[in-house]
């Protein structure tokens, strides 16, 4: 894939080799990789097994380790972004479900700030929240605790 994002699909081209009927479709395409294997300068495949990875105890640890303290730099994560948008995801993740014991250690401590109540709750041990989150806690409190006249702006 990483060919294909660089050169485009312009640059590549499709062809039938063989008509395969679907049953022994597993099979034939593992033919073609053993073949190919022999001269892997000549092909883009990293895995030569038919429909699977051969995931053995040392792949698994090498793959494992590779990733350890992996962290996207800020052109991957623009990439990961634009890609998102194309494929018509929002730009933003999903919200956080958050339970209500969480909810109401926000909003008891005494401040609107959400700065301040992140490292309110991170002394206290709670680490997993961002200001994103308490913000929104703190927006929905607000509208739920308003009369409705002054939660809807839609004359009557």
């Amino acid at each position: 894939m990483n060919a294909w994002h660089k050169y485009g699909p312009n640059n590549f081209d499709f062809l039938i080799i063989k008509e395969v009927p679907l049953e022994n479709l597993i099979e034939e395409e593992q033919r073609f990789l053993t073949e190919a294997s022999r001269e892997t300068d000549k092909c883009y495949n990293q895995y030569f097994t038919a429909y699977q990875i051969d995931w053995t105890d040392d792949r698994r640890k090498k793959a494992s380790e590779r990733m350890k303290g992996w962290q996207p730099t800020d052109a991957i994560r623009e990439k990961l972004r634009q890609a998102g948008k194309r494929n018509g995801f929002k730009n933003h993740p999903p919200k956080k479900i958050i339970s209500n014991d969480l909810r109401e250690k926000i909003l008891s401590t005494g401040s609107t700030n959400p700065p301040t109540i992140v490292k309110r709750l991170r002394k206290d041990g709670i680490i997993n929240i961002g200001r994103s989150v308490v913000r929104r806690i703190i927006a929905e409190e607000k509208t739920r605790s308003r009369p409705i006249s002054e939660a809807t702006s839609c004359p009557i």
